[in-house]
């Protein structure tokens, strides 16, 4: 027979492994739920495209055949905003990355101390 003491002890580490599993089918359903949104949303966009071209001016598609392009009219405002964008994304990654650290150190943390 196991003691009081024994049993409150496997009651909490019970306890701590699910909401251990609980925090990781979340981290699993926030993880799918964009690349869905993002996939959805790539296609939107892919299927919108013919209908706003085709609602385009003539003058408007002249440009066009650069249209990937923001470097068209050599202005140095495309390249200190694709400098911008591109460090802010930088920032956002790096960001993202540390407080994922920090979540999975703190996770592992929790699950030696079960």
């Amino acid at each position: 027979m196991k003691t009081t003491d024994e049993r409150f002890l496997a009651v909490n580490q019970r306890i701590k492994e699910i909401n251990y599993q609980k925090k990781v089918r979340q981290a699993r359903l926030v993880t799918l739920s964009i690349g869905v949104f993002s996939v959805i949303l790539i296609c939107g966009i892919a299927i919108a495209m013919p209908a706003i071209v085709a609602n385009m001016s003539n003058s408007e598609i002249n440009g066009l055949e650069n249209l990937g392009s923001v470097f068209y009219y050599g202005e140095a405002r495309s390249y200190v905003l694709i400098a911008l964008l591109g460090f802010l994304l930088g920032i956002f990654v790096t960001l993202l990355c540390t407080a994922l650290q920090k979540r999975i150190q703190s996770d592992e943390d929790d699950q030696t101390d079960v």
